[in-house]
C-alpha cells in the first residue's frame, strides 16, 4: 500500500532502524519555491574594509601570541 504525501506529514512515517520508510512513500505536488533574483553588491568586495574589519581580531590574536611566546622564554631562562 503506497502513500501519497501533499503536505508535511512525511516527517511522521513510520522507519525502521535505518531511517527507512516502512511502507513506500511516493512524494506528489511538489516544485520549486520561487525565489528572487540575487543582487550583486560591488561593496561586498572592498577590500580595505575586509582589513579593517580583519585588523582588530587579527592584531589580538598576535598580541595574545607574543605575550605567551614572551613568558614561556622566560621560564626557558629560569628552568
Amino acid at each position: 500500500m503506497k502513500q501519497t504525501f501533499s503536505d508535511p506529514l512525511l516527517f511522521q512515517v513510520k522507519t525502521d532502524t535505518d531511517d527507512f520508510p516502512v511502507e513506500p512513500v511516493v512524494i506528489s505536488n511538489c516544485g520549486e519555491i520561487p525565489t528572487e533574483q540575487f543582487e550583486f553588491y560591488p561593496d561586498d568586495f572592498n577590500i580595505l574594509g575586509w582589513i579593517k574589519a580583519a585588523g582588530l581580531p587579527v592584531t589580538s590574536s598576535f598580541c595574545v601570541l607574543l605575550i605567551f611566546h614572551y613568558f614561556f622564554r622566560q621560564l626557558n631562562m629560569y628552568c
